[in-house]
């Protein structure tokens, strides 16, 4: 987990801490970093490969289309918190990331009416 939030260089999206050809990081959680936004979740896609856990709870900024370029390219994610995210309040929204997610993702947390849900993908 990456605490405080207010102690990383937010304007550059985590730019300085992410290296595509040498990150072996495969756990990330950011949330409740209320700077995290979708250039943020774009530089992780590219940027952090080998993720099995990502957790954006409260990441409001945070947009649908982001979500879907994470679960593209992330091929190793198996696990992704997107809790209290305006943009991913429904299971229809839950089950498209799920669905357009590589083989790996096994599950997605999300909220619907502020009550924490959790779909899994049936294999």
């Amino acid at each position: 987990m990456v605490l405080p939030c207010h102690a990383i260089d937010t304007p550059n999206h985590l730019e300085n801490l992410i290296e595509p050809n040498h990150s072996k990081l495969q756990e990330l959680n950011i949330g409740g970093c209320n700077w995290v936004d979708s250039q943020t979740v774009t530089n992780i896609a590219y940027g952090l490969p080998k993720l099995i856990r990502l957790g954006l709870f409260r990441c409001e900024q945070v947009q649908f289309t982001s979500c879907l370029n994470i679960v593209h390219q992330l091929v190793y994610l198996k696990h992704l918190n997107l809790q209290h995210i305006p943009g991913i309040n429904s299971k229809e929204k839950a089950m498209l990331l799920l669905n357009h997610g590589k083989r790996r993702l096994e599950y997605i947390e999300y909220s619907d009416k502020l009550r924490k849900t959790v779909i899994k993908k049936i294999k």
